[in-house]
């Protein structure tokens, strides 16, 4: 195994512990609400982990070993994603509460439009990059659409779109 492959897997863990840590802290009134938001964020860091070797700028071939900001904005995306996972399992929120999932999904959004400029004006778009970008995005509509479905917002047809 490479150093670049080593160093990428030591910040896949570093974002891996950081970003359950903060789900798990907003799950301290509700644990159920963790089902939801770890499965997200596991499929997220089983993207990440598999798709290390593609850490890789398009044209070029080597590896390059550190994740970068691009990366990560995505990965924090992922983490908001995880975030609105967590209200399909639990009864829809009353108060303050209620606006959590629309508040993380919205910031989602807003950080898709910063992660691929962020990596155009770096020199740091790569196929991982990528991969988790489309990955992500596909993740949040699916679950924006099944929470809307679920808080009666939508037909429930819709999710088959």
């Amino acid at each position: 195994m490479s150093s670049a492959v080593t160093s990428l897997r030591r910040q896949g863990s570093a974002v891996a512990l950081l970003g359950f840590g903060g789900i798990a802290l907003l799950a301290i009134s509700q644990p159920i609400w963790l089902v939801g938001s770890l499965v997200i964020w596991a499929y997220c860091l089983y993207l990440l982990f598999y798709s290390l070797e593609e850490n890789i700028r398009d044209g070029e071939s080597a590896l390059l070993a550190s994740l970068g900001w691009p990366t990560l904005v995505t990965l924090v995306r992922g983490v908001l994603l995880a975030v609105v996972a967590g209200f399909l399992i639990i009864p829809v929120p009353l108060g303050v509460r209620a606006y959590f999932p629309a508040g993380a999904y919205t910031l989602a959004v807003l950080l898709d439009a910063v992660d691929g400029r962020l990596a155009r004006a770096m020199g740091r778009a790569t196929r991982l990059g990528e991969r988790l970008d489309m990955e992500v995005d596909a993740a949040g509509i699916l679950i924006a659409s099944l929470l809307a479905i679920q808080y009666g917002k939508l037909p429930a047809w819709y999710v088959v779109i």
